[in-house]
């Protein structure tokens, strides 16, 4: 599921994903390649209640 704000602001967009991982260490790799890409400024983690 992948959601994004309406309002652009200069050149970057906020977009929110919703993803399913089979566990932690499949968690981290998947935000550590995330944060590897030079196009992303930020990455956070919101933990579902």
């Amino acid at each position: 599921n992948v959601s994004m704000d309406d309002k652009y602001k200069e050149d970057s967009v906020t977009m929110r994903f919703t993803i399913q991982v089979l566990n932690r260490l499949h968690l981290s790799r998947v935000l550590r390649g995330l944060r590897a890409n030079t196009d992303v400024f930020r990455v956070i983690r919101n933990k579902s209640v």
